[in-house]
């Protein structure tokens, strides 16, 4: 099972709600399937300059430290976390302008080094 909550989770008045609710949704798809190899993938960061974001919550420090708590969440639940931005930001930790038409979601060519990096990140 691969399951991403992504930039609209940006919205959480913090992460402890934010962990709790995801560490649940993981264990609820766990029961339903204990045989099931779960992955979860990391949230984008986002470009330079995000249109019609919400810079205050919508910004990568904030992408930092949601990844840090799903990092958590893997390793104490034995999820496999899927850190696909390896493959998706410039060497300044931003999705690259030519990466995306509106510097939050990837274009075609982006969203197949994703499946590149997934069909390569698999046990």
């Amino acid at each position: 099972a691969y399951v991403m909550m992504g930039y609209n989770e940006l919205g959480w008045p913090g992460t402890s709600g934010f962990k709790q609710y995801y560490t649940r949704l993981l264990n609820e798809i766990r029961k339903v399937n204990p045989d099931a190899i779960i992955y979860v993938y990391c949230v984008i960061p986002v470009g330079r300059n995000p249109k019609d974001a919400d810079l205050t919550v919508e910004n990568n420090t904030r992408i930092a430290e949601f990844n840090e708590v799903i990092r958590e969440i893997c390793k104490e639940g034995r999820f496999h976390y899927l850190n696909v931005q390896e493959v998706m930001i410039d060497s300044e930790g931003y999705l690259p302008d030519h990466a995306s038409t509106d510097g939050i979601h990837p274009t075609t060519e982006y969203y197949k080094k994703w499946l590149e990096y997934t069909k390569s990140h698999t046990i």
